[in-house]
Formats: structure tokens, C-alpha cells, sequence
């Protein structure tokens, strides 16, 4: 089925000409990519060039060479590093969308990312950190004083640099360290081919914990990362105050895979380096199977937070997920957005990093257990089980 619709992607061009931004495509993420750093003229810049899916990279690649140059020109180490920051993403983007490791523009794409990057570091007064070890590349910010270290797993279609806000951070504002890490299949492993296994995420992060596990660890993942946040955390529960997850993707991947837009199981492929259908659909049951026998394991506090119209995880699977295999987790489900959540993320980041940090200080009576409704006002609209 993947292969069929792969073959409609004049759907998607069409689309997006139609469009103004990526928002028909991932409705919110306009607004998510604003709170992560992005600046919204960036972003129109970018929009306005796009006729298609194929003048996505050549957009961004624009953008983030215009941004370059701005940061080359500037009079201060502050405004260079936020100029860099923004240019390393917008490489990121365009290197995102070009499938394989071996391609020139894309291998372009990515060096220029990491450059600018690097400069970001060099410039920004944060202490900053990168690593790496056999399964991943991993950034980490220490924070004065931290009371712990969140974790973050990012989602499948995300990458360092995209993940760190460096200027608008809720878990650096509430002393926490950060520490991201890009495990198999991921971008920096993309191209090094090295590729998602069944456990590699998991496997990935227990390898940069052993770096740092002086302190206590907040696992947090967005998106599939919600997913891996999980798994991840289920055999090391005791070096871990809490788990959470934003953006849903608790569900079957049939969903994911076989009904949303093809570019999921597109990419998904892509990080695990299979390109055989039948295979696919063998590896996805899998990682069904191990998601679910992790998640069974999880006793340490649990906070999902996901949106009433998501696309791929449907507050129905999230439900029928929590009861079956977390059933003391607090699920936040709010009314009315889709799986980007665009519509709150600007209310979202500070809360969750709120209720992780209570968990981090011994404080439990926070925890609401079961599934709660909040309308988009950011209000309860009650609890059910």
C-alpha cells in the first residue's frame, strides 16, 4: 500500500501550491515550529518559494544560506548564535526532505547544518556538549545547580538542532539539564547508515545515560519519541523520576504506516534501512509487540499529553493503550487539535515541564490519574476513568 501511495504524490504538490504553509500537511505546525526557534518571516520566506514537494529542499536550503550569512556579518557572539541557530535548522529541514545518505545535495545539506551548528555552540553562552557513542549522537546542556536531567527522545522526522530551544527552554527555565539524543536512524545516524532495530532506541539511550547519571532522569519524548520515551525508560525505572510524552504515537502503527499520509512510512523505512514491503509490515509488528511489553513494565509516574483530532494516534488506541498497559498514567487529551498540536503548544511546554518537575521533587499529589479532557481555552472539561 505504501508503494501505491507514494505514487500520488501530485496530491501532495497540488496541495501544497494551494497552501500557505505546511499546515495542510501537518495542521499546527506553523505555530509549533515558531515556539521552537524559528522566526515566522523565515518561515514565510521558505513558504513562498514552494511549488512542490521536490522545491521543499531548495527552499529551505535558501533560507538557511540567507541566515548563514546574516550570522558571518554580525557585530556580536549573541546575534551570531541566534542567526546560526536558525540557519542549522533551516539546513536540517532541507536535508530532511531529501531521501538517502549518499546523495550530494543532501550531504551538502546536512555539512552546512552541522557547521552552522558548531558555530551556534561556539558563539552561544550555553555549555554545551556533543557527543556521541556506538548507537547515537547526543547533545547536552548543563544547567547550574540542575535538579535533574531530561531526556529527550526525539520523533522520527526531527533532529537535534530542531529540539533544543535554546532560547525559549521550559526544562533549562526550571533547572534541568538537557540532554537530546538522536538514536539509530535518526538524522546524524541516517547518515552513517546506521539504521533502527527493534530495541535501537532503546539501546541508544541506556548508552548516554551511563554518561550521565549523576542525577535523576526525566524521560521525555515527542511524537514516535512518545513511544521510545517508553520503552527506553521500562528497564532502568530506577534512575528515573518520571516519563512523558507529547504528540501521541502510543497506538498500533498500522495507523502510522498503512492510513496517514505516506511520508511516515516513507521516512520510517528510510531509518531502518528496509525497503522490502513484506518485511516492513513484519518489522512494524515487532515493534507493536515490544512497545507494548515495555509499557507493561512502566510503575515510575506517566504523563501523556495528545490532541483530541490526532491523525495518528486517536484518543480511542490512546485510551485502550493506557487502561491495558499504564493504567495509573495521566493522559492530557486537548479538544480540537491534530497531532502537531499547534493549537496549545505554546501553553503545553511549561506545564509538562511542570508536572516533571514535582515528580523529580517527591511531590505526587499532582497526578491525576486517567484520561483528562482539557477544552482549548486550557481548561479541565472533567475526567473519565
Amino acid at each position: 500500500m505504501t508503494k501505491v501511495r507514494n505514487d500520488q504524490n501530485w496530491i501532495f504538490d497540488n496541495f501544497l501550491k494551494l497552501s500557505d504553509n505546511e499546515d495542510t500537511l501537518h495542521p499546527g505546525v506553523l505555530a509549533q515550529r515558531l515556539e521552537r526557534g524559528y522566526k515566522y518571516h523565515d518561515l514565510q520566506r521558505v513558504y513562498s518559494r514552494v511549488s512542490g514537494r521536490r522545491s521543499y529542499s531548495k527552499s529551505w536550503a535558501q533560507e538557511g544560506k540567507r541566515l548563514q550569512s546574516l550570522a558571518e556579518r554580525s557585530l556580536s557572539n549573541e546575534t551570531r548564535a541566534q542567526f546560526y541557530h536558525r540557519a542549522s535548522m533551516c539546513w536540517g529541514r532541507a536535508q530532511h526532505t531529501i531521501k538517502g545518505s549518499t546523495n550530494p545535495q543532501k550531504v551538502h545539506y546536512y555539512q552546512q547544518m552541522e557547521m552552522c551548528w558548531e558555530l551556534f555552540c561556539k558563539c552561544s553562552k550555553l555549555n554545551i556538549t556533543n557527543g556521541k557513542t556506538k548507537n547515537s549522537r547526543f547533545v547536552f546542556i548543563d544547567s547550574p545547580n540542575a535538579i535533574a536531567t531530561v531526556l529527550i527522545c526525539p520523533g522520527m522526522d526531527q533532529f537535534a538542532q530542531e529540539v533544543v530551544f535554546p532560547y525559549n527552554n521550559p526544562w533549562l527555565e526550571r533547572g534541568f539539564n538537557v540532554l537530546i539524543v538522536e538514536g539509530p536512524g535518526h538524522a546524524s545516524q541516517r547518515m552513517l547508515d546506521n539504521h533502527l532495530s527493534v530495541t535501537g532506541m532503546t539501546d541508544a539511550v541506556h548508552e548516554v545515560m551511563e554518561i550521565y547519571k549523576q542525577l535523576p532522569f526525566v524521560i521525555f519524548g515527542m511524537s514516535f519519541g512518545s513511544r521510545w520515551a517508553i520503552e527506553a525508560a521500562a528497564d532502568k525505572q530506577d534512575e528515573i523520576a518520571c516519563v512523558c510524552g507529547q504528540m501521541a504515537n502510543v497506538g498500533s502503527t498500522q495507523n502510522i504506516f498503512n492510513f496517514a499520509q505516506p511520508n511516515f512510512a516513507r521516512i520510517f523505512m528510510e531509518m531502518t534501512g528496509i525497503t522490502n514491503e513484506e518485511e516492513f509490515e513484519s518489522y512494524s509488528q515487532s515493534i507493536d509487540s515490544y512497545h507494548h511489553e515495555q509499557a507493561s513494565k512502566l510503575t515510575v509516574p506517566y504523563l501523556l499529553v495528545t490532541g483530541e483530532q490526532d491523525e495518528l494516534c486517536s484518543p480511542e488506541q490512546v485510551e485502550q493503550f493506557i487502561k491495558e498497559h499504564i493504567p495509573h498514567g495521566e493522559v492530557w487529551i486537548y479538544e480540537d487539535c491534530f497531532h502537531v498540536m499547534g493549537e496549545v503548544c505554546g501553553d503545553i511546554y511549561a506545564q509538562i515541564a511542570d508536572w516533571a518537575k514535582l515528580c523529580v521533587l517527591g511531590d505526587s499529589g499532582h497526578i491525576k490519574s486517567g484520561i483528562n479532557w482539557i477544552a482549548q481555552d486550557g481548561f479541565s472539561k472533567g475526567q473519565q476513568f
